[in-house]
């Protein structure tokens, strides 16, 4: 394998990186700061130099490490691969040893394909079942998605029954009946006598009318 003398600030963690990020006083990170101090560094990093980015595909750690001790530079293995090649080196990298950031993890086996995950490491199961973990987190957003655009719609509905309430009611109509001639009249002269009851004071008289006449 090819190596190179990097500076530390050349080298660029990858961002997708799924291996959880140990911090100082963890157990874990102590036992690799302890076995570097101890033997040296006799596991290189692993730089994906592709288009001059110097990626760190393997050792963030490591790395981080190195920094926390004031180093400046170190020597690190060198590989030229795309960036799905890339991502599924990590993958296959933190696969032997680490602990996953789980998010991180799913969002990078979700971008490769089946074939690619299993030929480094992963069950067909283990694949399956992260892949069934992502369609449910999708199916629960587009679930809570419609759940939130079927309440602003019934929101809506309820400020139209609201501006139908408030609308102004049409003009009706309201028939009276009295048992004679008189009492219509008593009544008519009482409460009809404007001229926008004239043409109903005149049908209802006639009415009383033809009652009578009967």
């Amino acid at each position: 394998m090819e190596t190179k003398k990097f500076r530390l600030i050349d080298i660029n963690p990858a961002p997708y990186n799924p291996r959880k990020d140990l911090q100082p006083g963890e157990a874990q990170y102590e036992a690799i700061k302890n076995s570097i101090e101890q033997f040296g560094f006799v596991e290189p990093l692993i730089v994906n130099i592709r288009d001059g980015k110097n990626v760190l595909v393997g050792g963030h750690q490591r790395y981080k490490i190195l920094l926390e001790q004031g180093e400046k530079e170190t020597e690190a293995a060198i590989v030229d691969l795309d960036e799905g090649e890339e991502k599924a080196l990590n993958i296959a990298l933190n696969k032997i040893d680490g602990e996953w950031d789980w998010g991180k993890l799913k969002d990078l086996i979700g971008e490769l394909d089946k074939e690619a995950v299993t030929s480094i490491g992963f069950s067909n199961e283990e694949v399956d079942d992260i892949l069934r973990e992502l369609e449910q987190e999708s199916g629960s957003d587009d679930d809570s998605a419609q759940e939130g655009q079927e309440a602003s719609e019934g929101d809506e509905g309820e400020e139209d029954i609201g501006e139908a309430e408030n609308t102004p009611e049409k003009p009706f109509e309201v028939y009276l009946s009295f048992s004679t001639q008189e009492a219509a009249e008593a009544w008519l002269t009482e409460h009809g006598i404007e001229k926008e009851f004239d043409s109903t004071r005149n049908v209802i008289l006639d009415y009383a009318k033809e009652a009578r006449d009967e």
